[in-house]
């Protein structure tokens, strides 16, 4: 099946044209909004896979458009948390690591896609449990964001002084938890990627 044409392709460049929903309803305050956008990407990149698999749509351009769409999705995501004027934020470092970290792995993928003509490393457990983790630390973000400024009138000061403590608390240990699940996945893909390099010589 033509890979510009399949469903799959068409739910990964939906996934493509969310991205400016993002930034504008995350900077204009919509976060309910931005929420649902970001749980419908979510879900475009589970049946994308799902479709592409059941119909055998899987082409070299699908390969590498889809992980392509993905790093531009979640780093657009991270930049969010970063910028936006919310009660938490993002750490410069974080967005730093993960930006180096999609941009090498964008190089190694383009290397084999391009260069070598073959699809080098489909999704790996370490890739999937890496995603997971980012998506599980994002919607976390979105849930705080947006019930935090509400607890002290649900709550009162005292007990919503202390479930903002440890809402902080979970949300830097989701972020640690994310580094450490992705700089995992990425010395498995840079095994792999060297690995394939000898094999390929």
């Amino acid at each position: 099946m033509n890979g510009l044409m399949c469903l799959p392709t068409s739910l990964t460049a939906l996934r493509l044209l969310l991205v400016p929903v993002l930034w504008w309803t995350v900077l204009g305050g919509y976060l309910w909004t931005a929420f649902g956008v970001f749980a419908v990407a979510c879900l475009s990149d589970v049946l994308d896979g799902f479709f592409a698999r059941r119909f055998d749509c899987v082409s070299r351009f699908g390969a590498i458009f889809d992980p392509f769409v993905d790093k531009i999705f979640m780093l657009s995501m991270y930049a969010l948390m970063f910028v936006a004027p919310t009660m938490l934020s993002i750490p410069w470092w974080f967005l730093i690591l993960m930006g180096l970290k999609e941009l090498l792995l964008s190089l190694g993928a383009l290397y084999f896609g391009i260069v070598k003509k073959v699809i080098a490393v489909s999704a790996a457990i370490p890739g999937k449990i890496g995603g997971f983790v980012q998506g599980v630390f994002v919607l976390y973000w979105f849930v705080a964001v947006i019930l935090g400024p509400r607890v002290f009138v649900v709550f009162g000061l005292g007990r919503g002084l202390w479930l903002l403590m440890w809402g902080m608390r979970l949300f830097y240990g989701l972020m640690v938890l994310s580094v450490v699940a992705n700089l995992a996945a990425f010395l498995f893909y840079l095994f792999t990627f060297f690995s394939q390099r000898t094999l390929n010589k």
